[in-house]
């Protein structure tokens, strides 16, 4: 498969903090990152070079552990400030805009 700038993506800004790259403000959707899992697991299974396995477990792991990250400081900010925090985590992940947030100081969700 050759890449083309359409399957890169786009996001607000990146940043280089010596040998790791962090991509801040990506549009990418929920249903994206879950295709982009399962093709790796798929690849994974199908794989009979313990390199590459290596390679794409990696991978696999940053892009889970991305999620879960952000799902997870998002969870305990809504819950700490006395909301569900597994409301607010859904309410941000069902929007396209990647702008959408919530205020716990307000309240409320805001863009």
């Amino acid at each position: 498969m050759s890449s083309i700038p359409s399957m890169l993506g786009s996001c607000r800004e990146v940043r280089i903090i010596g040998c790791r790259m962090v991509v801040i403000g990506g549009s990418g959707s929920q249903e994206d990152i879950e295709k982009r899992r399962q093709q790796l697991l798929t690849t994974i299974k199908g794989s009979k070079s313990n390199f590459q396995k290596k390679l794409l477990c990696g991978r696999f792991a940053e892009l889970s552990r991305r999620a879960a990250i952000y799902k997870m400081p998002v969870h305990s900010i809504a819950s700490t400030a006395g909301f569900d925090g597994l409301a607010v985590v859904e309410k941000i992940l069902e929007q396209e805009d990647i702008d959408f947030g919530y205020d716990p100081a307000k309240g409320r969700f805001v863009s």
